[in-house]
């Protein structure tokens, strides 16, 4: 469609009137652009990046098991009044046992020792079950004082074989260590009894009698020899 025309008169000062009739047809407006749209970008797939691999660790040493020869050693000490005079004596001489034993040795290695320790001066009571901290088992065993008045061997020494943690293993040297100076078969359950459970088992049991023979036989009136026969 063509655009309408219009007329302009143009007025110059001066010149006279000049008319003039100029034609002119108006430029159409430029057309705006339409922006090009832009294509989407395509999907490109990016693989996921993998962390750095780690150097490679070496796994732990396992922990060898202690090969070195066990020695299970329980102590049983009476701490009942009859003993006042006699504990500390009987203290230091079960220790010079583990001492003692300590020392030995088997295909040239010194074994690992494991204490427990009991009194039974009132009841059977576990102090220290099986440890290898020996300074633990000392400081128990010299900070014992007297109480009570019930010397029960047997039930002492049963109560040990069933509530301590004893070895499976048939290698392993088990011991008791029983000290007091009352009649051995007081009590209960009799010792001999308890001390073939024991040797049932593989535990071996030491009797240590504190005192003298004569004087305890004059006491009671039973000779102190039960305490040695009583070993097993």
């Amino acid at each position: 469609m063509t655009p309408k025309q219009r007329t302009f008169t143009l007025f110059l000062a001066g010149s006279g009137l000049l008319a003039a009739a100029l034609m002119l047809a108006p430029k159409a407006p430029a057309p705006i652009p339409t922006p090009i749209p832009t294509p989407p970008s395509p999907l490109v797939f990016v693989p996921p990046v993998a962390p750095p691999t780690p150097p490679p660790v070496d796994p732990p040493v396992s922990v060898k098991e202690d090969q070195r020869p066990l020695i299970q050693i329980a102590l049983l000490l009476d701490n009942s009044g009859s003993m006042s005079g006699l504990l500390e004596q009987a203290k230091s001489q079960l220790w010079h046992l583990v001492n003692q034993l300590s020392e030995a040795k088997k295909g040239g290695q010194r074994p690992r020792i494991e204490l427990a320790l009991y009194e039974y001066g009132e009841r059977p009571r576990r102090l220290v079950d099986f440890t290898t901290e020996l300074d633990l088992v000392s400081e128990a065993l010299f900070g014992l004082q007297i109480r009570g008045g019930d010397e029960w061997c047997g039930r002492t020494i049963a109560d040990a074989l069933e509530n301590l943690r004893w070895s499976k293993n048939r290698d392993v040297m088990k011991v008791i260590f029983i000290a007091g100076n009352e009649p051995f078969d007081q009590g209960d359950l009799a010792p001999s009894l308890a001390v073939q459970r024991a040797r049932d088992r593989g535990i071996t049991v030491n009797t240590i009698y504190c005192g003298d023979g004569r004087s305890e036989e004059a006491r009671v009136g039973r000779p102190a020899r039960c305490w040695p026969r009583a070993a097993s």
